[in-house]
């Protein structure tokens, strides 16, 4: 007996989202099996767009070649980081050897004022469970927070890695462009051209930003330990600068070392301190925060720690750190390819920025 044949006629809107489907179970694990490599490329895809942001303007504004202001640049910053190091690392050095002897008595004053109150003891008995001693989780946390300052070879390595291979792909970024539109059908090229044309605006921005506010951080911390006499005020103040890369998380962190060192000589400097924090954070975020925003597609506050959690769950410490910048680049992605695209939406793409110069529209057309 056989069985009537049933023809089955496949849209191409069905194969169309099959594709889609399975390029993004195959990126996915891709992305799963060698999360730090791929991680470790969008750094470095990060340093390249920093890297061409600061050469296209010195291109126009000096009006040289982009080969020629790429190299001043890299010059200039391998100047101003290695004078930075120079004034400095010594007194950093310094101060991060006597945070070293001066964190472990100042954890002990603050564990025996706590021990006074009956509360105190509670929340200390709890959080010493399954750790040696009473300090065995705020020891941890010290230590989390002076991860911060440890290397090893790994992680330098990387790092290196990261910095060489941004600074090919933004010696080559014509070339590397011109690959991923002959990846696109030659009907979309000119609109995946408008895609990495607003990706690389949103890292831009989001990159300035960062670096505006961590700055700012830096500085005035600085000026306000110093103001209130607190012990290692440089090295307070490095830390919050670098912290204040990681959203929410930093600055939480960044409060913890100077309160306790205010702590060791006086409690109601601590408070101080602590609410200098406080202003300086709400500050950031009145200020720089809008600027930012203006800048890049902004996420959510909700949106973003769902993110932070997600990326420090499934990849760590450093898909935390990168966890801002892909959430960033992410929005771009669905509101161009699925809002606008796939639905038909019409949506306001984040701003390109003032100069378009460096856009890669113009290679969709070779």
């Amino acid at each position: 007996m056989r069985w009537p044949s049933i023809a089955v006629e496949e849209s191409p809107e069905a194969s169309r989202w099959a594709l889609w489907l399975a390029a993004a179970v195959l990126i996915g694990v891709v992305f799963w099996l060698a999360s730090q490599v791929v991680l470790m490329l969008f750094g470095a895809v990060l340093f390249a767009v920093f890297l061409r942001g600061l050469s296209d303007w010195t291109s126009r504004r000096l009006h040289i070649s982009e080969n020629w202001s790429l190299a001043a640049v890299v010059v200039f910053l391998t100047a101003v980081c290695a004078g930075l190091t120079w004034l400095l690392a010594p007194q950093v050095a310094r101060q991060v050897d006597q945070l070293v002897e001066v964190f472990p008595q100042t954890l002990d004053r603050f564990t025996a004022v706590l021990r006074q109150y009956e509360w105190g003891a509670w929340l200390l008995d709890r959080a010493s469970d399954g750790a040696n001693g009473d300090t065995g989780v705020l020891s941890s946390g010290v230590g989390l927070v002076g991860g911060i300052f440890s290397s090893s070879i790994a992680a330098i390595v990387n790092f290196a890695l990261v910095l060489i291979i941004g600074l090919y792909l933004a010696a080559e970024a014509r070339m590397y462009q011109r690959g991923l539109l002959r990846m696109a059908p030659p009907a979309k090229r000119e609109r995946a051209a408008e895609v990495l044309d607003a990706s690389g605006a949103a890292l831009r921005g989001w990159l300035l930003g960062k670096v505006l506010s961590m700055t700012v951080s830096g500085v005035l911390s600085f000026i306000g330990l110093v103001i209130l006499d607190v012990r290692l005020a440089l090295t307070m103040a490095v830390l919050t600068a670098l912290l204040a890369f990681i959203p929410n998380l930093g600055a939480i962190l960044s409060v913890i070392p100077p309160v306790l060192l205010a702590w060791a000589d006086d409690p109601w400097k601590a408070l101080y301190v602590l609410i200098f924090y406080i202003g300086l954070q709400n500050v950031e975020g009145v200020v720089i925060t809008p600027m930012i925003q203006r800048r890049t597609a902004s996420l959510p506050p909700a949106l973003l720690m769902s993110t932070q959690l997600f990326m420090a769950a499934f990849f760590g410490s450093f898909g935390l750190l990168l966890a801002e910048p892909l959430g960033a680049l992410g929005i771009v992605l669905v509101k161009m390819l699925y809002v606008e695209d796939t639905l038909g939406d019409s949506v306001s793409a984040p701003p390109l920025g003032a100069e378009s110069d460096g856009s890669v529209a113009g290679v969709a057309q070779s």
